[in-house]
Order: C-alpha cells, then structure tokens, then sequence
C-alpha cells in the first residue's frame, strides 16, 4: 500500500491546504512551514480572552476559546474553503485534533464531558456532505476522549448562507433555529460546544442557551477560527 500511495503521488501530488505546496513524506494536510505561521489566537492560554468576552452580558459559560484568526486571503481562509466548498472534511477533523491538543495543554477545559457540534439543517447537509463543525469536533473528540454527541441539538430552520451578511443579519438568522432533544445526554455534564468561526457569537448565543435548558454542569465553547 505505501508503495501504491507513492506511485499516485507521482501523478496526484498533495499539496498544502494553507499554501498549496507540495506536501512532503510525512507531512499531513498542512505542511511544517504552515504549521509553524498558522495565525495562532493562543487564546486557550488567557483568561479572559476575546472569544469569552463576545459572551458576556449574554450566556454564561465557563471557558472559551478560539484556535486561529480569520482574515480575508490568509491561510485560515484557505484552510476552511477547501473543508467547506471542496468537501475535505479529513482535513476538518484533522484541524479539530490540532485545537484538541491546544486546548488540552491549557488545562483550561480539563473535564470536559461531551462535545457538541453547532449542528446543519438537514437539507443543507445532504447538499453539501458532511457538517464542518462536526468534524472539527471529532478531531476534538479523538484527543479529549470526550464523545460527539450529534443527537442533542437539531437545526430545524433552514437559513441562509451567513458568509456575506452583516452582523445585525447574522443576529437575525440565528434567532430561534434551534431545538433542544434528549436533553438527559448532557443533563449534569461538562458540555464544550463547537463551531467552524465565530464572528458575531449569534450562532453559538442561541445554541448555548438552548443546551442550559437541560442544565448540564457547565458550557464551554471552541471554534477553529476567530474573525478579526
């Protein structure tokens, strides 16, 4: 098999989802270079930090983090295009064991006990595959041992594509999409909710408040990037 995956690279070469680069032997979806200047929040590390004070005054929760800033042409952006609209979810869970070993090493989310990914309207999902978020909480879930439960929280209003709204749209669209079912899977427990970006938190504001109708232990909330 090795032999046969070197013989297909010779034709099919993978290239770096930050740069577009040649991989090398050894080298996963992002080479050491990307690796190395990814835009790092390192906001796992502070307390407060911007991803929890987009929060305050609105729900609580007990730590928050986001893994890398979004800017317009920057690697983040590369990184999360081809996962969105090429369909790379490997890379997704890929990028979620990354924030999973970040946040890990803060101590900051230690006993964390279920993991909840912003879930999809069904029909967008079946149009475009997969749910980003979840795959970034599988990564996650692989590194925390923490499981991903996808059967707590249900989409059940279709909205559209947040990309180009503004920030009062975004509040708009959030608004009341989202329902709470078998609410006794995080009944008492550390609950760490997960997302692809967060801009204005609407998104995660609303999903939050609806996980706290089961009173679980407490919520935390991650995401792979942080607009600036």
């Amino acid at each position: 098999m090795p032999l046969f995956a070197d013989f297909l690279a010779l034709f099919y070469p993978q290239v770096c989802a930050g740069c577009n680069g040649e991989l090398l032997q050894g080298e996963e979806f992002v080479c050491i270079n990307c690796l190395l200047s990814l835009p790092y929040t390192g906001f796992s590390r502070q307390t407060p930090n911007p991803a929890e004070q987009a929060f305050w005054g609105r729900v609580e929760i007990e730590a928050g983090s986001s893994f890398l800033y979004f800017r317009k042409g920057n690697a983040t952006q590369k990184i999360m295009h081809r996962i969105k609209y090429k369909g790379e979810k490997e890379l997704a869970e890929y990028m979620g064991r990354l924030m999973g070993q970040e946040l890990q090493a803060s101590n900051r989310f230690n006993g964390i006990e279920v993991v909840i990914p912003v879930p999809m309207h069904a029909a967008k999902q079946r149009k475009r595959g997969f749910n980003q978020s979840e795959w970034f909480a599988k990564g996650l879930s692989s590194i925390t041992e923490a499981p991903t439960l996808t059967d707590v929280l249900l989409k059940t209003t279709a909205t559209e594509s947040q990309t180009k709204k503004s920030r009062w749209q975004r509040w708009v669209n959030a608004d009341e999409k989202y329902t709470l079912i078998n609410p006794q899977h995080i009944s008492g427990k550390k609950v760490l909710l997960v997302d692809d970006t967060l801009t204005t938190g609407a998104t995660l504001e609303a999903c939050a408040q609806m996980l706290l109708q089961a009173n679980p232990k407490s919520i935390s909330i991650a995401t792979m990037a942080f607009t600036q």
